[in-house]
């Protein structure tokens, strides 16, 4: 389906911004590494001369990654404008066929009751023909007396249960356990907290027996009981997931499998080995593994299921460290193969950055740091002369740019789907980003030192993290960066050009703490999941 004249009109201008950024993102960084490199052919070779070329690569390297970033975020907005509707693969002639079984596998650990019931409901109001349907509860709760309710519960609606107390591997150790007893052609992943939508499943498996090469078929996926900024903050990061990246990826057929609502061809899964278990994120490292064996992942332009985001600062804490490690994770073990991979060179390039957003968001600060040691050594920052060629000014300004637009444009293309956010809203959402971002340095930092495969016992599916002694740590830096920012600013004795980049990163620093602090308190009697 084409586009309207006015989607196409933005899509035209942001395939405009895709090029700009990347042409002079290169001009920027080329012009840099020759200014940098220059002084060795024509000076003698000191000392100072060789920190200086060292720190100015170190930082130069760092900003690559928000060049590529911004280029690539730009792309995938044109993209998805051009595609405000994704193509329907389902024909009159597929609708008259007799669907297959399937299999749903819903994964559980300690799970509140209340909420499971209302996935076990709506999976019994699905429009599928219950003949067809085999749902398993999947178990590894050790609480007997909770274990005997949920087999209790599952019996109650028709549903399987499948207990293992032996699974080492969390989620994806018990998605495996259950793979192993599959005989359908096709299986459903739900979260237990997820509300599935009536006729999501007849609509994947129709996709699905269209084309052999699709291994699944990723829903949308939103949320329910938002009943707090906080909670809106990832409900518009998901829409942005899927509204953006999801759909700009789906023509690509590499969308990203999204850990929930998303029907699979079972001998695909079972031909890559099973859920991989050596990430916390089995749903990045399972979408890596199947798309470098040449088969396809695409997006049903339709939310599947509505799930509950954590009403507790500190669980939403745990589970953004718990993403950026298993990125951080796939990407350290899995990079190599993707490069030998049979994938295009752009999709390669994408799915790398793809796995790398965490990391890149961490780079931002990394970078502050490195500023930070120049500025006490006198290091000098060696960089084009803005004020000499004054289109260098669009790279910063394209950064913050691509973020804000991709907001508006993931909520306009949400709102489509009667999701109702409010423009106003992304307000929260901006200002919770400079808020959390400052959390990914710790991630970072805890996946370099933990860099392994989890496994209970040694690890925690929601880690506790020591909000307080890191507040501290990220109150301080920020407050270093803004020292180094005025001093800059007044005195040229730095760069006189990077004093705004400190100002925003040491501003975004110093507002986490108190923000955080706020939040935690407003959030600490709560339960994990709000739910009338």
């Amino acid at each position: 389906m084409k586009p309207s004249k006015k989607w196409k009109f933005v899509g035209i201008l942001l395939y405009f911004f895709t090029l700009t950024s990347l042409v002079l993102g290169c001009f920027y960084l080329i012009w840099s590494m020759y200014l940098n490199i220059y002084p060795l052919f024509v000076s003698k070779i000191t000392t100072n001369l060789t920190f200086q070329i060292i720190f100015n690569f170190i930082s130069l390297f760092f900003e690559t990654f928000g060049i590529f970033y911004t280029t690539l975020l730009f792309y995938h907005m044109a993209n998805s404008c051009f595609h405000t509707q994704l193509i329907n693969l389902e024909t009159q002639e597929s609708e008259n066929k007799e669907l297959p079984k399937v299999t749903i596998v819903v994964p559980v650990h300690n799970p509140i009751i209340d909420v499971l019931k209302e996935t076990l409901v709506s999976l019994n109001e699905m429009d599928y023909p219950k003949s067809k349907i085999k749902i398993i509860i999947g178990d590894d709760t050790l609480n007997e007396e909770l274990a005997l309710k949920i087999k209790n519960l599952a019996e109650h609606y028709n549903a399987n249960y499948f207990f293992s107390s032996s699974n080492k591997y969390f989620k994806a150790g018990m998605l495996n356990e259950i793979l192993k007893t599959i005989e359908t052609d096709f299986i459903f992943f739900l979260d237990y907290d997820h509300v599935i939508f009536p006729s999501i499943l007849s609509k994947c498996v129709r996709i699905l027996e269209k084309d052999n090469k699709i291994a699944y078929v990723q829903t949308k996926v939103n949320f329910r009981e938002i009943k707090s900024k906080l909670q809106l903050w990832e409900s518009v990061m998901y829409t942005q997931f899927f509204e953006i990246f999801g759909r700009s990826k789906s023509v690509r057929n590499t969308t990203i499998f999204n850990g929930s609502s998303a029907c699979f061809r079972t001998k695909v899964l079972k031909e890559i080995g099973g859920i991989p278990i050596y990430s916390f994120t089995e749903d990045v490292a399972t979408t890596v593994e199947i798309l470098k064996e040449k088969y396809k992942g695409v997006l049903l332009d339709e939310y599947g299921s509505l799930g509950l985001v954590p009403a507790k600062f500190d669980v939403l804490i745990s589970q953004i460290i718990r993403w950026a490690k298993g990125q951080f994770r796939v990407l350290t073990k899995k990079w190599r193969e993707i490069l030998r991979s049979d994938l295009g060179i752009f999709d390669k390039i994408d799915l790398l950055f793809s796995i790398s957003l965490f990391l890149v968001a961490s780079i931002l600060y990394f970078s502050g740091f490195v500023y930070i040691i120049m500025f006490f050594f006198n290091i000098s920052l060696i960089r084009p002369p803005i004020q000499d060629f004054l289109p260098l000014l669009i790279i910063p300004v394209s950064f913050s740019l691509s973020y804000y637009l991709s907001g508006i444009l993931s909520i306009s293309f949400a709102n489509r789907n009667h999701m109702n956010y409010r423009y106003r809203d992304l307000i929260y959402f901006y200002l919770f980003a400079l808020v959390f971002n400052p959390f990914t340095i710790y991630a970072s930092f805890k996946s370099l030192i933990s860099n392994r495969e989890p496994i209970k016992g040694k690890d925690k599916w929601n880690e506790r993290v020591p909000i307080y002694s890191y507040l501290v740590f990220v109150t301080i830096v920020g407050g270093i960066m803004i020292a180094c920012s005025v001093l800059d600013f007044l005195n040229n004795s730095f760069s006189g050009a990077f004093w705004l980049g400190l100002g925003v990163l040491g501003s975004s620093m110093l507002l986490t703490t108190p923000l955080s602090l706020y939040f935690m308190s407003k959030t600490k009697k709560n339960n994990i999941y709000e739910i009338n």
